[in-house]
């Protein structure tokens, strides 16, 4: 699989799970030659601006674009000449990619918090809603930015994020990899619903809304 292979699928998985991509942004970093895609993404019929949205991200290196177009010998063909023995040539291959999801929290709650207590308590909330739908263990941790605002310490906005790390056969099965994607796409779309339905039980501002049947 290439690198447009794999956003291409993640798009796909984002869509079939009924979630709405917008912002997509493909970079390429020029002094490590490092290609990275991004998406924002919302379920269907969700109305702007969101206030809770996700970030679906990878990243690329340059050696795995070399593996993917050329095979092991892409890795190091360019450094000797082509007839001399080399030891690559009886190396696997390892390609790995890790999808670093964010979820973005209500400004208008966040910037409510005014303690240690009340982000303590803030990030137990949302790491419960997120043991509530999945069956897995790899659950959100919850991150802070705060700024300094009329000489006090204000909480400026919270992210929960997680990581998958999909490699080997997993990364270069196009059925595999869509299934895997697909799976962590409905996990996605139903744990911003959870989010919403969250702030929204509490009487908080979060972002309402309806999703297309999946």
């Amino acid at each position: 699989m290439r690198y447009q292979d794999v956003a291409g699928q993640l798009i796909l998985a984002a869509d079939g799970a009924g979630l709405d991509t917008y912002g997509s942004q493909d970079q390429l970093e020029l002094h490590q030659m490092k290609r990275s895609f991004r998406v924002l993404c919302v379920p269907y019929n969700w109305e702007p601006p969101f206030e809770i949205r996700a970030q679906l991200q990878f990243h690329w290196s340059c050696e795995q674009a070399a593996y993917s177009i050329y095979g092991t010998e892409g890795l190091c063909a360019l450094y000797h000449d082509p007839y001399e023995e080399c030891t690559h040539y009886d190396c696997d291959a390892e390609p790995m990619i890790e999808l670093a999801i964010e979820y973005h929290l209500p400004d208008n709650v966040v910037v409510a918090l005014n303690s240690a207590t009340d982000m303590k308590y803030f990030g137990q909330r949302v790491r419960e809603a997120h043991r509530e739908c999945v069956e897995h263990e790899n659950l959100v941790a919850v991150r802070f930015e705060s700024v300094v605002y009329q000489d006090r310490l204000r909480v400026s906005s919270a992210v929960a994020s997680q990581f998958w790390v999909i490699e080997g056969e997993d990364l270069e099965d196009e059925g595999i990899l869509g299934s895997i994607l697909s799976g962590i796409c409905n996990e996605v779309h139903d744990f911003l619903l959870r989010l919403a339905g969250l702030f929204a039980e509490s009487g908080e501002e979060g972002q309402p809304g309806r999703s297309r049947a999946r």
